[in-house]
């Protein structure tokens, strides 16, 4: 760490390569890369773990997937297809903020189709980039080798906290896992809202690659799986998990999402996107969401799920600091358009926010 600040005091930063870089401001983990993970997985994960520990939050980890293990150029049809959902998954489960397939050493072409197809994938890992590694106490515990289940806990922003798992084992019934909330950076006995996010596994993918100046397919599927009046300290959840592909249960305060910013659909629907924030409570008696919305660059589409058993339908907006042309008089909140809209089976209230700072009123 002391190497790294007189670095920093004479203008350079370090980057390094090695297995575990302890303290660096981007490292990358070619050794730790596919052949080591696909032969032990909790040690890659352990490895991947420690770095995150050590480093601080929205440090650049690069993994890069190396075909050194191999014989020949590129692997068997298999090991490729396992390859391609390592670089892929990796970056959902740890916080990494690329991974790189072994086809850019050998053949441009390739590469350039594979980057293409995994531009759904790229936003993900972008949308998620500023993470923050946590211990939530997730049980059973991978690193003792009580489960095959992997996970990962992460403060996500100011309202929101994820835990990442995927399953190494192989199809089975339901598998119930429980984790602590506050050291997600959430507040117990404040309501809330569990979403589960997934990608889809690669080989289920669609095959085909968008065009340069087509717009990045969302991929991603979104459903919410509870609402809590009161979070609780500790919570429950379980699924019969799928295999080798990465599940994030996100826990989020905020009463609203987004959805787009700047005509940018977003793969997740986060509470923060593209420099656009979300601040928001529920009112538990009245059922009343007050939203601010901090966007000042793109106008922004947000989702509102409401409470179960109820959907929100009308919305006041106003911008703050706007006033009546030569005056201090602030404007009347005036109505906000609104749209119910159904995503991923998911049913919402859709609200626009234009550039600048705005309150909304829902009921």
């Amino acid at each position: 760490r002391r190497f790294v600040e007189v670095a920093h005091d004479r203008g350079a930063a370090l980057f390094t390569n090695y297995a575990v870089p302890v303290f660096n401001d981007m490292g990358y983990t070619e050794q730790a890369g596919f052949p080591t993970y696909r032969k032990d997985w909790h040690g890659y994960a352990a490895r991947i773990s420690g770095q995150q520990v050590l480093n601080r939050p929205g440090r650049p980890l690069i993994v890069v997937n190396t075909p050194h293990a191999f014989e020949s150029p590129f692997p068997p049809d298999s090991l490729h297809a396992d390859c391609v959902s390592y670089v892929l998954n990796t970056p959902l489960l740890h916080n990494a903020r690329m991974s790189l397939h072994p086809a850019s050493q050998n053949d441009p072409e390739r590469q350039e189709r594979f980057a293409s197809k995994a531009l759904p994938w790229l936003q993900a890992f972008f949308e998620l980039r500023l993470r923050e590694y946590v211990n939530p106490h997730v049980s059973p515990r991978w690193w003792a080798e009580e489960t095959q289940l992997e996970s990962h806990g992460y403060r996500l922003d100011k309202m929101s906290g994820v835990v990442a798992f995927m399953n190494h084992g192989k199809p089975s019934g339901p598998e119930r896992v429980s984790f602590q909330t506050a050291p997600l950076g959430l507040q117990p006995g404040k309501p809330a809202w569990m979403w589960r996010l997934q990608m889809p596994h690669p080989q289920d993918a669609d095959d085909s690659t968008p065009g340069d100046d087509a717009p990045i397919p969302r991929l991603a599927s979104q459903t919410q799986v509870a609402f809590y009046e009161a979070l609780p300290e500790i919570l429950a959840y379980e699924e019969s998990w799928p295999v080798e592909t990465p599940v994030l249960l996100m826990i989020t305060h905020s009463p609203a999402l987004i959805r787009s910013v700047g005509g940018r659909t977003c793969q997740f629907f986060l509470a923060e996107a593209f420099g656009a924030r979300i601040k928001g409570s529920l009112e538990r008696k009245s059922g009343r969401i007050d939203l601010t919305v901090f966007n000042y660059e793109n106008d922004i589409e947000l989702l509102v799920p409401g409470r179960p058993g109820t959907m929100p339908l009308r919305a006041q907006m106003h911008q703050v600091g706007t006033t009546h042309p030569g005056t201090d008089v602030l404007p009347a909140a005036r109505e906000a358009e609104v749209e119910p809209v159904e995503i991923d089976g998911q049913t919402y209230l859709q609200l626009r926010s234009p550039r600048g700072s705005t309150e909304f009123v829902v009921r």
